[in-house]
């Protein structure tokens, strides 16, 4: 009997909170738990010699001995490697509510035991009955431990070697096999290495218990692993445990606690304050582990709550950090959008010219001409698009122009008013250190002009090859806008200075150039609810795209054939 096992053999500990149980308790239990379910206690007691009960919580199975210490007997076949040893209650006047040995069954064997008893008060009499069964242990070993909460014990450990218990059903060994799960009942062939003719893994001929057996197994499992101190294993048990309770299951009261030793052990704080919690909601005060729980609770609880606040803080800074992120990300975007907006503008170079009715074929608000010096400035090689104009209303939250149905992107926006004109200006100077604008009127002529004198800058008479008005023909073939950027430029390098939108610029509106500035500066006194507009559109004949025309418009008015486009210094 007292043999080691010829292979390392897995040492099973089980550590809990022994309490003392009165002569008359005779429901022994783990953490509360009866250990009999769906068996009665008392179907289990004194099968053994001394007080001692072997079972197998997973197989609802009792053993009993057989004549010689070699031999045990099982009222049930086996299902499961684990078997519980438990002291009966009913044996001495004091024992320990609790008290429970974990054993290994392989191969049809009992190939180890191991028992952990907390203080000394029944510690003897436990020993003795293990003896009178199993032989003497191949060690014994006094240690403390100490709990989650810092509470030192005294401890001993015992552990037994038996490989030459068999487990016999019905005089036929039950082999299990734990890495397979199968069993073979009488070949006594290793199923690692070949299965019988005929056999069938017990998973194929077992279907998925119900429910309840499947708490019953989940239970021991729970009671083993912590045990064995595998804390991770107990709540991850737990957790399958708690999903059970949508199909009825009862979880027994006394898991909740061990689960708030095992959450404890991790410094879980969180989940062993769920776990005290519903502990206590559903003990009652009389429970062996009330008290117990109820005074670590205001410890636990204020731990979790430090955890809650640190974790809230983290979410709080993390979501800080990602608006933040997010933020910079925004105006990097813009940053570069704006950078590439300004990278189209064209330099036109500083000079004189006459502004005006030059030809003699325009109206008297193109009138009296007068020299007017331009210093250098920079303006839209194209109209703003739509593509353009569309990203700003998505950053600001502006409803976005209609494009009259003829598409969107590198079309020229319109239906914007001056004020629209100016809002885009504004937003992108706030997400830049640039200073756009409008253009002047008369920046806007000499820009048109390109240097030439002629009412077009390609020449005298109008030509739908250089710009897109009422009549199609040509390379005009949009009855409506264009894509910027579809005619020649001028000599400055400016597409669409004639024709496609009529584009809003600085100037209040006069009648005429009486009074007007010479120096290129917008003119900003006059009819200040009315303002210029300049080149024309898609809309009108050749005549209004010379680049003398001149027309107003009310400055929140928008219309199809009203565009725009910026301009900034040199």
């Amino acid at each position: 009997m007292n043999s080691v096992c010829p292979r390392a053999l897995p040492m099973l500990a089980l550590v809990v909170g022994w309490t003392l149980a009165s002569a008359e308790d005779t429901n022994v239990s783990v953490f509360g738990m009866p250990l009999g379910s769906p068996l009665q206690v008392s179907e289990c007691d004194k099968k053994l010699v001394g007080g001692l009960s072997m079972y197998a919580p997973g197989a609802a199975t009792c053993f009993e001995r057989l004549g010689d210490q070699g031999k045990m007997h099982a009222t049930a076949p086996i299902e499961d490697e684990t078997i519980l040893i438990r002291f009966a209650a009913n044996e001495a006047p004091a024992v320990m509510s609790g008290g429970v040995a974990t054993g290994l069954v392989v191969g049809g064997k009992l190939e180890g035991l191991t028992f952990n008893t907390r203080g000394t008060d029944a510690q003897a009499q436990v020993m003795d009955a293990l003896k009178q069964n199993f032989g003497e242990p191949t060690s014994i070993a006094p240690k403390q431990v100490q709990n989650s909460l810092g509470e030192t014990f005294d401890t001993v450990d015992a552990t037994w070697g038996l490989p030459q218990v068999e487990i016999f059903f019905r005089a036929v060994t039950a082999r299990v096999d734990v890495g397979l799960l199968s069993v073979d009942t009488g070949l006594g062939r290793d199923h690692r290495r070949q299965r019988a003719p005929g056999s069938v893994p017990l998973s194929a001929q077992t279907p998925e218990p119900a429910a309840p057996a499947q708490s019953d197994l989940l239970r021991s499992k729970i009671v083993v692993a912590l045990a064995e101190q595998r804390h991770d294993a107990v709540l991850e048990g737990m957790t399958t445990y708690r999903t059970l309770e949508s199909e009825g299951v009862a979880i027994p009261v006394s898991l909740f606690f061990a689960e708030s030793e095992a959450a404890l052990a991790l410094r879980d704080w969180l989940r062993a304050y769920t776990a005290l919690g519903d502990y206590l909601a559903r003990a009652v005060a009389t429970d062996p582990l009330y008290s117990d729980a109820l005074r670590r609770f205001t410890g636990v609880e204020t731990k979790a709550f430090e955890v809650a606040e640190g974790r809230d803080r983290e979410m709080q800074l993390a979501a800080a950090a990602e608006l933040k992120s997010i933020d910079e990300q925004k105006k990097a975007d813009v940053a570069r959008f704006v950078d590439a907006l300004f990278a189209d503008l064209v330099v036109v170079p500083a000079g004189k010219f006459r502004m005006g009715d030059v030809s003699g074929k325009g109206e008297a608000d193109e009138r009296p001409l007068r020299n007017v010096s331009i210093a250098a400035f920079r303006l839209g090689r194209y109209e703003v698009t739509f593509a353009q104009f569309d990203r700003f209303c998505a950053a600001t939250g502006r409803k976005p122009p209609d494009d009259n149905g003829w598409g969107r992107e590198q079309r020229p926006v319109i239906n914007v008013s001056w004020d629209d004109a100016l809002a885009f200006i504004t937003w992108l100077n706030e997400q830049s250190g640039h200073t756009f604008r409008l253009p002047s009127e008369a920046e806007w002529e000499y820009a048109a002009r390109g240097g030439r004198v002629s009412d077009y800058w390609w020449g005298a008479e109008f030509s739908p090859e250089h710009a897109n008005a009422k009549s199609t023909g040509g390379r005009d073939q949009w009855p409506g806008t264009a894509p910027v950027g579809q005619f020649p430029a001028n000599p400055f390098g400016l597409s669409d200075m004639n024709g496609n939108v009529r584009e809003w610029v600085q100037d209040c509106w006069h009648p005429d150039y009486s009074g007007a500035p010479v120096d290129g500066q917008p003119w900003l006194t006059g009819e200040c609810s009315r303002r210029v507009v300049r080149g024309g559109a898609w809309n009108l004949g050749g005549a209004s795209l010379r680049s003398s025309d001149r027309e107003w418009d009310d400055r929140n008015f928008g219309f199809t054939d009203r565009g725009f486009r910026v301009a900034t210094k040199e």
